[in-house]
Parts: C-alpha cells; sequence; structure tokens
C-alpha cells in the first residue's frame, strides 16, 4: 500500500457538508483524480457523511459509489470503547477531574509540589486523559495509583474550593479495572501501533504541516545524514 499525502489546505470556512465536498472536489480535480477515486475514508461526523453524498454526485465513482464511503475503523474502535467508560463514569469521573484541574491551574501546581514535597514525594507529572486516545484513560489510573492516598488528603485539605471529592474506594475500583486489563493492552497496543497507525516519522509530518520552514531546526542540526533520511522515509 503507498500511503501519500496528496494536498494540505487551510480550511477558514464553517465545515458543513457543502463546503467539505466542495473543497475535496477542488483538490481531486487539481490532480486530475475526480473519476479515479474508489473510496474515500471518514469519520462518523454528521457534516463528513452528508459531503459523500455530494462528493458521489461530483465524482460518479465506479459501483455506484457502493463503497465511496469507508467508515473509519479507529473511530469506530474509539467510540466503543468511550462506550465502555460509561458504566465506569462515577468512579473515573473525579479521578480525571481532580489531574485535569491540577493541570489547568499553576497555582495548584505549585500547590501540589509543595504538599508532595512536605510528605517525602517527589511531585509527578500525571498523564492526561484524551477523549481521542483509546489508551489515554488506561495511563491515566496507571500514573495515579502510587499517589492515590496523596491525592485524596491534597484535594481534601488544601483545595477544597474545586469541589472535587476523591475517595480511596475510587482507585480499589479503577485498580480491579486495570488488572483485569493489563492482559490485553500489549495485544492492544500492537494492534494500535501495527492496524491503525500510518508508519510515517515525525519528521516528515512536521514538514508537511508546518506552512513553511526548514525540517531541521537547531534541535535537529545534529542528526547524522543516514538518520534523517531514515526519518523521511516512509515505511510500508
Amino acid at each position: 500500500i503507498q500511503k501519500r499525502l496528496l494536498a494540505y489546505r487551510c480550511f477558514n470556512d464553517p465545515h458543513t457538508a457543502q463546503n467539505i465536498s466542495h473543497l475535496m472536489f477542488i483538490i481531486l480535480e487539481e490532480y486530475g483524480l475526480t473519476s479515479k477515486n474508489f473510496s474515500i475514508s471518514f469519520d462518523n461526523s454528521s457534516a463528513n457523511t452528508c459531503s459523500i453524498d455530494e462528493l458521489i454526485k461530483m465524482c460518479q465513482p465506479s459501483i455506484g459509489g457502493k463503497f465511496f464511503h469507508i467508515r473509519c475503523t479507529c473511530h469506530i474502535f474509539n467510540l466503543c470503547v468511550q462506550d465502555g467508560l460509561k458504566s465506569l463514569e462515577l468512579y473515573i469521573k473525579p479521578i480525571r477531574s481532580a489531574i485535569h484541574y491540577l493541570w489547568t491551574h499553576p497555582q495548584v501546581k505549585k500547590q501540589w509540589a509543595k504538599f508532595c514535597k512536605l510528605n517525602g514525594m517527589r511531585a509527578k507529572r500525571f498523564a492526561r486523559d484524551v477523549p481521542t486516545r483509546w489508551n489515554s484513560t488506561y495511563k491515566l489510573l496507571l500514573s495515579t495509583f502510587e499517589y492515590k492516598d496523596l491525592l485524596c488528603r491534597f484535594f481534601g485539605q488544601v483545595v477544597q474550593s474545586s469541589n472535587i471529592y476523591l475517595y480511596a474506594n475510587q482507585w480499589n475500583i479503577c485498580t480491579t479495572i486495570c488488572e483485569q486489563k493489563k492482559q490485553i493492552y500489549p495485544i492492544l497496543s500492537l494492534m494500535a501501533k501495527e492496524i491503525f497507525v500510518c508508519p510515517v516519522s515525525t519528521v516528515a509530518v512536521e514538514q508537511a504541516f508546518s506552512m513553511g520552514g526548514n525540517t531541521l531546526d537547531e534541535r535537529r542540526s545534529t542528526i547524522r545524514p543516514e538518520n534523517l533520511e531514515a526519518q523521511c522515509l516512509i515505511n510500508d
């Protein structure tokens, strides 16, 4: 399978079905590909789904467009994970809110560092829970287990104005969940690496999405030529 970045355009218009399909058609027309598309992969947002109908009218794909819209596997996989986590929201949400509060309040972050030092612990930077990453909740919970007692006391004694209440039983349930999922996590990680992700290096991606500028900056100026070449290659 050949993977190539065809175009990258600034899209300032409202993300309606008409605007999305119009911009895509312009790009396809520019490269002479309007009649050569078999399928397009989109996530399940309503605007994207409706834009497919518009593109079918303009591009007239083969087989009447029966296979023109291919649902994004990664998006569906993440929706399944998020749906499964809803049943655990009562236990996970307070922990997620506490870590988010630490991330977004510099003054609280300083208080946390001081509180950790007073209790003989290093102030740890916890993982963030990102809805679009399938493993972020697992990593968040895993990163907080060692500090669960300290976090409970911190939000109970120091940051009472946050309206975040943490209890040991929340972590006990989350620990049980993580222990159950720990066995399949390496398998899911391998799937995410080998199946769901296009193996493109960050150097090449940064160059394509930088809107100008050099790939080699001050941070990368000492990279050996052969290593740089290897990083910029797409590994199929």
